[in-house]
């Protein structure tokens, strides 16, 4: 399963690159004919897995783009049992995203290592967000 997930308006660049850091594919030795993905030996152990697949940029808008994931079934009831909820896996790996490029900017918010629009994050709103789902 593969998502697109997008990224509009005016982002610190900065963000993009802590994201696609995060979440950075991890070298995987090369694999033979019988080998398995390490999305299968997950799965087969029922581990949660994701990975950014690609992450691209509009370089006519650089503040533009956007990351494909891919994850297992393990990843889908883990963000369940963590009170992530939707029609679709997509839709809650989109919930999920969002939360994760949340805290991201939050935590960078918190080192002062860049002004973030008021438009765009509102601190006391990710903290809001964070209460109701404790409250769930």
């Amino acid at each position: 399963m593969y998502i697109y997930l997008v990224t509009h308006g005016e982002h610190n660049m900065k963000i993009f690159d802590k994201f696609k850091n995060k979440l950075k594919k991890k070298k995987q030795p090369k694999q033979g004919v019988n080998s398995k993905t390490p999305k299968e030996l997950a799965t087969e152990k029922g581990e949660p897995w994701v990975q950014v697949i690609d992450t691209q940029i509009n370089p006519e808008s650089p503040s533009e783009g956007y990351f494909e994931l891919d994850w297992n079934e393990p990843f889908i009831k883990m963000l369940a049992e963590n009170g992530y909820s939707g029609k679709a896996e997509a839709d809650i790996i989109d919930l999920w995203f969002n939360d994760l490029c949340r805290t991201i900017a939050a935590q960078e918010v918190a080192q002062d290592s860049f002004v973030a629009d008021a438009d765009i994050i509102k601190l006391s709103d990710i903290q809001k967000e964070k209460q109701d789902k404790e409250k769930k």
